[in-house]
């Protein structure tokens, strides 16, 4: 198959186009401003399906999950009346056998208050704040141990400076 750069020179205004018989030949002149806007164009078409491929891609992943999650969700959802039957059961079994005196205080009713139970939240705040605490009283313990081992080398005669890396060797 000849392309059409290669007609082009033969090409004669008034004379039909031996590859489409046109009598017009606008561009029968090589003209590289088009073939360079044709080229770029060219360029952008091959970007532009690299990038559908990889977001098909992506979608069709993202679609495989979204129907495994679904399926998930409605196993769960089944199973959900079970469940609360099972925990009515539980609830009047445990009241049966004098749960709610155990509570004390709370009342009769086996399920706690909300307001009364800590919160994920709540329990994470206070387990970092512990974690902080630890940190602080052991960075308060490693100063007064280089503290005492400085006024100790002091009085020996001895450098009173330590490496930072011969402090957490011992």
């Amino acid at each position: 198959i000849a392309s059409l750069e290669q007609h082009r020179h033969i090409l004669r205004d008034g004379e039909p186009c031996p590859l489409c018989g046109a009598e017009e030949h606008p561009y029968h002149q090589s003209q590289p401003q088009v073939a360079g806007i044709l080229g770029q164009l060219a360029e952008r078409v091959r970007s532009l399906e690299l990038e559908w491929e990889r977001l098909n891609h992506q979608y069709i992943q993202c679609e495989s999950e979204r129907q495994e999650l679904a399926r998930q969700l409605t196993v769960r959802q089944q199973h959900l009346p079970e469940l609360e039957t099972r925990a009515e059961q539980l609830t009047q079994r445990w009241q049966q056998l004098g749960g709610a005196e155990l509570l004390g205080s709370r009342g009769s009713d086996a399920r706690l208050d909300e307001e009364s139970r800590a919160t994920r939240k709540e329990r994470k705040a206070a387990y970092h704040e512990k974690m902080d605490a630890k940190a602080a009283t052991r960075a308060e313990f490693e100063q007064e141990r280089l503290a005492e081992r400085a006024h100790r080398d002091s009085a020996d005669g001895a450098p009173a400076t330590e490496s930072a890396e011969g402090a957490g060797e011992e």
